[in-house]
């Protein structure tokens, strides 16, 4: 089995998916990591700030992406393949857009009613929020880019996804590093922003 062409063919394709995975992880990591050395309650906010955004990318982008995918691979060889995959990409685009104006316009309720108890102060609600909007303004580059990746996988190609994974990973280790020397928190939720664009 383990000499079997299409197992060997598996592996080729499945390996720097879970690579690339892994260096994401290892980035959530390192900005954690990073956020440790500004003082008391910025992890916690990082956390906090990178749960909602997660969540709203996984409800959102995640279910786009779930949905596109079969249509890219069924068109990968289409002559209209290609300009097919500009308009999804132009569409959910502008679709992260309108969630990043409505998150502008209710985000800062939406942070209150969910932490600010007990002993999470406004300034943290602050933080929180402030947060999320950076990430959330990567989520339209970032939709776009996970889109070019999913025609990638199409056509059986992970390598460049995961080379363009890793280099962006180094990358927003690097900017983080140097925008928290400048900006404390903002910088570390900078670096992802940042990185989304030249990935």
């Amino acid at each position: 089995l383990l000499k079997d062409p299409e197992t060997i063919r598996m592996f080729r394709v499945f390996l720097p998916t879970v690579f690339g995975s892994g260096v994401y992880q290892l980035t959530l990591m390192t900005d954690s990591m990073i956020s440790s050395t500004l003082g008391e309650g910025n992890i916690s906010i990082l956390s906090y700030s990178g749960a909602i955004s997660g969540m709203i990318n996984t409800v959102i982008a995640g279910n786009i992406i779930l949905y596109i995918y079969p249509k890219i691979a069924s068109e990968i060889n289409d002559e209209k393949g290609k300009k097919k995959l500009f308009q999804y990409m132009t569409f959910f685009a502008t679709l992260m857009c309108a969630v990043v104006v409505l998150f502008v316009a209710a985000g800062y309720d939406a942070v209150r009613i969910l932490f600010e108890r007990g002993a999470f102060p406004r300034e943290a609600t602050n933080d929180v929020f402030m947060c999320v909007l950076i990430y959330l303004f990567g989520a339209p580059i970032n939709i776009m880019r996970d889109v070019v990746y999913r025609y990638f996988y199409s056509k059986g190609n992970t390598k460049s996804a995961f080379y363009n994974g890793l280099s962006a990973s180094i990358l927003n280790v690097v900017i983080s590093i140097i925008l928290s020397r400048v900006m404390g928190l903002y910088g570390i939720v900078l670096g992802p922003t940042i990185t989304a664009i030249f990935s």
